[in-house]
């Protein structure tokens, strides 16, 4: 393992549908599974995916900026820093290679 922190960069919305979400809670159950916490970065708030997640122990922090953004890669590349981990799973159609380059430059290791 990198850390004991996995930062999970996903959204979920009524519109695009859980399947990114889901597919990332079964990556963190296992990093659990081996020790480690994974804290789940957001942008839009969805409250049943909010209620599934917290009861599988996982934490769940929300950002207030536009999804696939500079800002929302800051913001991501921050919350990181702050659990001194440089793991970042990103699931999502808006995280382009801009974004990823951000993430890189900060340090941290993107998984796509």
């Amino acid at each position: 393992m990198t850390g004991t922190h996995l930062v999970i960069r996903t959204d979920t919305s009524v519109t695009i549908g859980a399947g990114h979400v889901m597919r990332c809670l079964a990556l963190a159950q296992a990093w659990r599974d081996n020790g480690g916490q994974s804290l789940f970065v957001m942008a839009p708030k969805v409250a049943s995916i909010e209620a599934r997640l917290v009861a599988e122990g996982m934490q769940v922090v929300y950002l207030a900026t536009e999804s696939g953004s500079e800002d929302d890669a800051r913001q991501t590349v921050q919350l990181a820093q702050q659990l001194t981990t440089d793991m970042i799973v990103l699931d999502g159609y808006q995280f382009d290679a801009v974004y990823q380059q951000t993430l890189k430059q900060a340090g941290c290791v993107c998984c796509v």
